[in-house]
């Protein structure tokens, strides 16, 4: 095949061309940082130059001026659209470092490159240019400086921004960069060496705020090794934010020598949108901030929000240097803690951790299983300052599958200030272990601590204190309205000693259906309790009728305040509604009414309790006596088993021996135990008793002499009252007409008997029971600090304590007060009178009134201390 070639190649040497004579150079443009204007209005920045000399800028319409030094205010020459260039890298002898819009904000529409040069300050640069969409996706570098605080600020325009190839790592400061970009719906920092110079909080706020599905926050491998901020304040950076379910905060990089202060309420009021989405903040291992204040409060708001599914995993996440974790996750819509049981150790903070509120009111959070509950390696690395609501309403809201309990597993709260209100209102499928939990050794309030709680299993459910060593110092509504729970236990190292308050503490606990067992301290202190005002109110035990507690526990309830506060120091209301506290003749009856009688007002159910023993007094020597009743399935033993044995079995009391004993009664099941105070009398020898004497309640009476010529410290006389006047002298001494009654027995104007002396004002005490016709046998015992007073053998519950016993010139009378007639004069029979001067006890009265039968009476001769003066009335 033949090419023809019509013409021939010209010679091309002479003419214009690339590489040729006459062809023109291209102009290349060389400016560095140029943004795009869309021309509606004329654009005014702010431009500062880094150094001396001059720097260019090129305008849309083509001219180009030259500036040097600060220029606050640089107007473009007009409205033209295209492109303004700064920096002329091949012509300027310096560069533009500082940089703002500072007029015609609306015009600016895109940045086009940011150059080569370091960045000192971008503060405010572009804010509220709300017609910017996009920020070019070249590397922005920072100098030491790198203040981009607010610099995109309000930039509403914005709808996605790639920041990945920024360097940032010579300093940073992005104090609301980019917060009020509420259409954002990309934001990428994947990567990004960040080095955080100054303060920076809220740099993200409202990012994405006002989009359907939320912005994507593409922050994986942020670099801030070399923070280098040393302030401490709220950070706030993702607060408000809208995020995309398909955005990762994962692996940050923190420095381990210099973590941020007071990295604080980091997704405060952020949200994430769809159902089970997961907020991921895995693989932050090196992070060594000394905060997580507030990071996820109101994340997700339950109250906003409800239940979403939301989880968020922490997975590996540091805590070596956190000092605070308060208010961590106040109100957030959380479901899960992914990855909750590898938080690190607190290893490198040698303080006390304030966890107040830090699980409150999340709502919907389920801890279950190992991997979304805490493990031993944070709660045995811990030890908090403030467990004050911690978990106070944690999976309130759920229906089912409550949350299990926090795994506390060794930790050591031995410095906490606070467990008030801890887990009130808590839905729990477990009940909390403090097996391993080590409480402070001084009182601490727990006020609150467990109110309203709620166990999902009722059956075999414990709250169990039963081995736990602790001390509060209030137990005001600490477990009131308890919910599904069966039984509380409150053990022996539970130090009430230091508690002044149960106020509503087992207020409306349990239900008639799931009725609340509660255990006291068999050796509780209730010495500093100043009101017991509803403690028990509104509770329902486990016996038939559901009375707030069981017979057995409300025994020991009264044993100890008999033993620990008599006297009443505040409010002095007991309720115990239905209760039944055990009867006569058990010892706790009598401290019944000897509480009474100090000032307190106990409201046990009426009947009592049966006393399951009992034993027939009196018992005397070499009469060995067995009790009746029912009992089985325990064990009797004797306060003085030495002196006065008793049968484990049978409760036979071996009587060989004389003296006071009290003999208990335990069940082997359950501890509960019974007692009743007796004595073994050695039987007075009986003498003779003919005749009484007759007081006509006028002029009648005997003068048995000056009383100081006695050391009277103990009364003993029969009488037979004859509708005797009130104040009636039985047998005493009164210190003249209207003055104080220095010792006497006599009769009140309740009708009762009464023994009192002077110590400088009158101290008395009166008799259980209005007096009768009958004999009765009547003693005063003043033992050098406290009075008492026997009726028929009994000592009568009223107690009183004196002081010196004022002296008298007067007589001592029989039948009357005074030796003159002045009226309180005694009517009825009197019989064996007699003056002791030591303090009889229990045993001797009941020896003198049990001696007495049909036509003899106790031989007060052959007791240990014979009486100073007896009166035998005409025997």
């Amino acid at each position: 095949m033949r090419i023809n070639i019509g013409f021939p190649i010209p010679d091309l040497s002479t003419l214009p061309g690339p590489s040729r004579p006459g062809f023109p150079v291209p102009v290349v443009d060389s400016y560095s940082f140029k943004f795009e204007v869309a021309g509606s209005t004329p654009v005014q920045i702010k431009a500062n130059a880094a150094a001396a000399g001059n720097f260019r800028i090129k305008w849309p319409n083509g001219t180009t001026d030259t500036y040097s030094g600060n220029n606050a205010s640089i107007a473009a020459p007009d409205a033209t659209a295209g492109i303004v260039s700064i920096n002329n890298e091949k012509l300027d002898t310096t560069y533009v470092d500082e940089f703002a819009v500072v007029g015609g904000k609306t015009a600016v529409t895109k940045v086009i490159s940011w150059g080569t040069n370091s960045w000192n300050k971008l503060v405010a640069g572009f804010e509220n240019c709300t017609n910017l969409i996009d920020i070019s996706t070249t590397s922005l570098i920072t100098d030491t400086t790198g203040n981009l605080s607010s610099a995109f600020r309000g930039c509403t325009g914005l709808t996605e921004a790639v920041c990945k190839n920024w360097n940032l790592s010579a300093g940073a400061v992005i104090l609301e960069m980019f917060g009020g970009c509420t259409n954002l719906t990309k934001l990428d920092f994947t990567g990004v060496n960040m080095k955080i110079s100054s303060s920076s909080t809220e740099c993200f706020e409202l990012v994405g705020s006002t989009t359907t599905d939320g912005c994507e926050f593409l922050f994986s491998g942020l670099n801030l090794s070399t923070w280098s901020y040393t302030g401490s304040q709220n950070f706030s950076w993702f607060k408000s934010t809208k995020i995309k379910p398909t955005s990762t905060f994962k692996n940050w990089i923190f420095n381990p020598s210099n973590g941020p202060n007071g990295f604080n309420t980091l997704f405060n009021l952020a949200s994430i949108t769809g159902t089970n989405s997961t907020l991921d903040i895995s693989g932050w291992s090196s992070y060594s901030g000394n905060s997580m204040t507030q990071w996820f409060q109101d994340f997700n708001s339950t109250s906003n929000f409800g239940d979403t599914g939301l989880k968020i995993n922490v997975t590996d996440l540091s805590t070596i240097n956190v000092q605070t974790m308060y208010f961590f996750g106040w109100k957030c819509g959380l479901s899960e803690f992914v990855g909750l049981n590898t938080l690190g150790a607190n290893t490198g903070y040698t303080g006390s951790l304030n966890m107040e509120s830090a699980f409150r009111e999340m709502k919907f959070l389920k801890l279950s299983g190992s991997n979304s509950n805490f493990g031993n390696t944070f709660t045995s690395s811990i030890k908090p300052s403030n467990l004050k609501s911690t978990f106070r309403e944690l999976g309130v809201s759920l229906t089912s599958n409550f949350s299990e309990a926090p795994l506390l597993s060794n930790l050591d709260a031995s410095l906490c200030g606070s467990f008030q209100n801890m887990f009130v209102a808590a839905k729990l499928a477990t009940m909390p272990s403090f097996g391993t939990f080590t409480f402070p050794t001084t009182a601490t309030t727990m006020a609150g601590m467990f109110s309203g709680m709620s166990g999902q299993s009722y059956s075999g459910s414990h709250l169990d204190f039963s081995n736990v060593t602790m001390k509060p110092s209030t137990f005001s509504s600490t477990f009131s309205t308890l919910r599904g729970v069966e039984k509380l236990t409150l053990g022996d190292n539970v130090d009430l000693s230091e508690c002044t308050i149960f106020t509503s503490a087992f207020l409306n606990g349990g239900t008639t259906t799931e009725p609340l067992e509660v255990i006291l301290p068999t050796n509780a202190d209730y010495s500093s309790t100043t009101n017991f005002v509803t403690a028990f109110q509104g509770l329902d035990g486990p016996s038939t009728g559901n009375p707030p507690l069981t017979t057995c526990v409300a025994d020991t309830l009264i044993r100890r305040l008999f033993a620990t506060q008599l006297t009443p120091i505040g409010n002095v209301t007991l309720f115990l509604g239905d209760t039944k506290i055990t009867g006569s003749p058990s010892v706790v009856n009598s401290h019944v009414l000897a509480l009474t009688a100090a000032g307190w007002s106990i409201t046990p159910e009426d009947p009592d309790a049966v006393m399951p023993f009992v034993y027939t007094t009196p018992i005397v020597t070499g009469v060995d006596q067995a009790p009746t009743g029912s009992f089985a399935n325990g064990t009797f033993s004797s306060s003085d088993a030495a002196n006065i044995p008793v049968n484990a079995t049978t409760g036979l009391i071996d009587a060989t021996n004389a003296g006071s004993v009290t003999i208990r009664y335990t069940i082997t099941a359950t501890g509960c135990y019974n007692e009743q105070a007796l004595v073994v009398e050695t039987p007075l020898a009986k003498i003779d008793n003919v005749y009484s004497m007759d007081f006509d309640g006028a002029d009648t009476r005997i003068n048995c002499g000056l009383a100081n010529t006695y050391n009277i410290l103990s009364l003993s006389a029969w009488v037979k009252p004859n509708n005797p006047v009130n104040y009636a002298g039985i047998f005493g001494t009164r210190n003249g007409v209207g003055t104080t009654l220095n010792y006497l027995l006599t009769i009140d104007n309740t009708n009762k008997f009464r023994f009192i002396v002077n110590d400088g004002g009158n101290k008395a005490i009166l008799s259980d029971d209005q007096i009768t016709s009958n004999w009765t046998h009547v003693v005063g015992v003043a033992d050098g600090n406290n009075l008492y007073l026997y009726i028929n053998g009994v000592k009568q519950t009223a107690t009183q304590t004196y002081g010196t016993i004022a002296t008298t010139n007067d007589s001592l009378m029989i039948g009357a007060q005074f030796a003159t007639d002045t009226g309180f004069n005694f009517k009825g029979s009197i019989d064996e009178s007699a003056i002791f001067n030591v303090a009889l006890t229990d045993a001797e009265v009941l020896s003198i009134y049990n001696a007495t039968t049909t036509g003899k009476t106790a031989d007060l001769s052959k007791l240990t201390t014979p009486p100073v003066s007896w009166y035998r009335m005409g025997d």
